[in-house]
């Protein structure tokens, strides 16, 4: 049988040196000479542990393709160039002649157009194979290769072909096998924007809520049911996680093929044209993250995980709570800094370049901030992520709208975060993220910390600048922290307002308490008794001033 091979890459190497190998005329034709030329002069040279050997296919460059083309062709480009691959056969194939995609990722419309009806079959390629070299090819293991119609149906040609394929398996289930890879695959994309190996990826018990959504939103966007491949089944995504690492650790390669485009080869990957088809929240922040890496705004760190681990938790966490007015995908910040890689969401009433700012009235414009506020400008300054903005009151106004709704408190999901800056209080209290900017004009900060328990920090008038902030009362406004520690209120505020005065020398502090606040009838008995406990701790090293009667207080 005689077969055209188009792509010579590392799948592409693989199944033409097999075909060659096993006594069938092949031809092998790829864009980049320098490949070629090494096949044509040396041979298809593979190697490693799923074996060693080389073969000696002719070689031709795409200009040199016969005009007729009645046999197979096997297509193992990547897929950004499918669409090039797609013009040099469109009007070539005749007779019994058919088009085998081993590419990744959902079957492309662009082939199936050239190809004309009914001239498209699927595969699905699992093995690891890598190109060291011109018509040098590492494969690690044999892995699953599964051919089929796309329709389902069994074939003549798809068994021909898995039979002529080494390691090859005829299905008519192979769109199960593609979606079942696509799910794995967006996962391993997603450690591509790291330089963690992807087994430590899956190990971490920390990126798992990430990988576990990433898969479930690719395999829910699934017209068949998907298939279990290798260690990944679609009915058990945590148990998968940990075959996959164990895959992962056991193989010769630590990284992703797109980790290696990103930072060794220094090309663009298929991220685009793999995930593009799909829909999805994280898929689109994935694409994002690897964009920016491309166009060189980022660099592979372990920090880009951790953000998008964070919009895993935006979604889950804080979009049941209507804390979340807006996202922005692979931020703009400083490579460095104190707050590096640190997420940080924004109360939507200070301007974000990019995102709208709502002030949590639909009656604002959906247009983008055309700049940031000063404050925002510090936090990328700083290193920090600034990847969310906050809901909150209409207008900071003291009110919700009803067509945009109250922050819920996330400790009790039946009552309020507390006020104008609820959203940002809701985010750190929901563990979506530790630091967030909220503003004070009459308790707006410091109510929805108490609510929700956190942090809440109003600064000293004027230290944090208010421009790009809406204005409720100039005389009075207010931006500062939401934050899930003391010290991190401290860091926050430092990068917002630049370096801190020095503490002024003061004696003994003091903590005052009315106590006529405690025995309010409104107060819960559970608070009275927090404050009771918690006051005499709060002014150890100090002294506690009760006034209006001490006995509410204890110890």
């Amino acid at each position: 049988m005689r077969y055209l091979v188009l792509g010579c890459g590392a799948i592409g190497s693989v199944v033409a040196a097999g075909l060659d190998r096993d006594g069938h005329d092949v031809l092998a034709c790829d864009a980049d000479p320098a490949v070629v030329t090494a096949i044509n002069a040396s041979g298809l040279r593979i190697g490693g542990p799923a074996g060693q050997f080389t073969a000696h296919p002719a070689a031709i460059a795409p200009a040199e393709l016969p005009s007729r083309i009645d046999f197979p062709v096997l297509v193992a480009c990547e897929q950004q160039d499918t669409t090039a691959v797609a013009g040099l056969l469109e009007g070539r194939l005749a007779g019994q002649a058919f088009v085998a995609s081993l590419q990744d990722g959902l079957p492309s419309p662009a082939l199936a157009a050239a190809a004309g009806p009914g001239r498209v079959v699927q595969a699905c390629v699992n093995f690891e194979a890598d190109v060291v070299a011109p018509g040098v090819v590492t494969r690690g293991d044999r892995g699953a290769l599964k051919i089929g119609e796309i329709d389902g149906t069994p074939s003549a040609r798809t068994r021909a072909l898995a039979g002529d394929i080494a390691d090859a398996e005829a299905t008519t289930q192979v769109m199960g096998y593609v979606w079942g890879k696509l799910a794995y695959g967006a996962m391993v994309l997603a450690t591509a924007v790291s330089d963690l190996a992807i087994h430590e990826v899956f190990d971490e018990p920390g990126y798992h809520p990430l990988l576990l959504a990433v898969a479930g939103q690719v395999l829910r966007q699934a017209p068949v049911r998907p298939s279990p491949l290798d260690g990944l089944d679609p009915d058990d995504l945590p148990g998968s996680l940990r075959r996959l690492a164990d895959l992962s650790r056991r193989s010769a390669r630590s990284h992703s093929a797109a980790f290696r485009d990103l930072m060794i080869r220094r090309r663009t990957t298929e991220a685009d044209a793999i995930l593009g088809p799909l829909q999805g929240f994280l898929i689109r922040r994935i694409a994002e993250l690897i964009a920016a890496i491309e166009a060189g705004d980022r660099t592979c760190r372990r920090e880009n995980l951790d953000l998008l681990a964070a919009y895993e938790r935006l979604d889950r966490l804080g979009r049941p709570l209507n804390a979340v007015a807006g996202v922005a995908g692979a931020p703009r910040r400083s490579a460095a800094g104190p707050l590096s890689g640190r997420p940080v969401a924004v109360k939507d009433i200070i301007a974000v370049q990019g995102l709208p700012t709502r002030c949590g009235s639909p009656s604002t414009s959906d247009a983008p901030a055309v700049a940031d506020a000063p404050l925002v400008t510090a936090l990328r300054a700083a290193g920090a992520e600034v990847f969310a903005s906050a809901q909150c009151l209409e207008f900071a106004a003291g009110f919700a709208h009803p067509r945009v709704g109250d922050t819920r408190n996330p400790h009790n999901k039946e009552r309020t975060s507390g006020g104008s800056s609820g959203g940002s209080a809701a985010l750190v209290a929901a563990g979506v993220c530790d630091l967030a900017i909220g503003t004070d004009t009459g308790g707006s900060i410091r109510v929805p910390a108490a609510y929700c328990g956190v942090v809440g920090l109003k600064p000293t008038y004027g230290l944090v600048p208010a421009d790009g902030v809406f204005p409720l009362s100039p005389s009075l406004d207010h931006a500062g922290t939401l934050t899930t520690t003391a010290a991190d209120s401290i860091a926050l505020l430092q990068a917002i307002a630049g370096p801190l005065p020095a503490s002024p020398t003061i004696g003994v502090p003091v903590i005052g308490v009315l106590s006529a606040q405690l025995t309010d009838p409104s107060v819960t008995p559970q608070v009275r008794a927090a404050l009771r406990e918690g006051c005499p701790r709060a002014a150890r090293g100090g002294r506690l001033a009760v006034a209006r009667g001490q006995a509410p207080v204890a110890g």
